[in-house]
């Protein structure tokens, strides 16, 4: 068996395909996209940028204020409608918690 770093590109999906699946791998792909597009937002409502995962959870995506990440379903983040309609929701959570811990009163939506 070659060591990771042996691997070429395509081995590599290959193997990974073979142990997790191909929607796992899918998702990996659209993971890194959605998370420049929630930089970009981020940085538009000048907040902390913060990670997005994918898992399968019930609801389309959720926010972990505390945790400070959020989680876009399984279900819909091959869908690239849904799963921008769920980033942008959640990001609107992440800047409203962010406005009220620190008692930020500017608002850039409206701008």
């Amino acid at each position: 068996m070659k060591k990771l770093e042996e691997l070429t590109e395509q081995e590599f999906k290959e193997e990974f395909i073979k142990h997790f699946g191909e929607d796992r791998w899918n998702q990996s792909e659209v993971l890194p996209i959605l998370q420049e597009k929630a930089e970009i937002l981020c940085s538009y409502l000048d907040i902390e940028e913060i990670p997005i995962l994918c898992d399968p959870i019930k609801e389309d995506s959720r926010y972990y204020p505390k945790e400070k990440f959020i989680i876009i379903s399984d279900k819909v983040i091959l869908n690239e409608v849904e799963e921008l309609k769920s980033l942008i929701h959640e990001i609107r959570h992440h800047y409203q918690y962010t406005c009220v811990s620190t008692n930020n009163t500017s608002e850039p939506m409206l701008n």
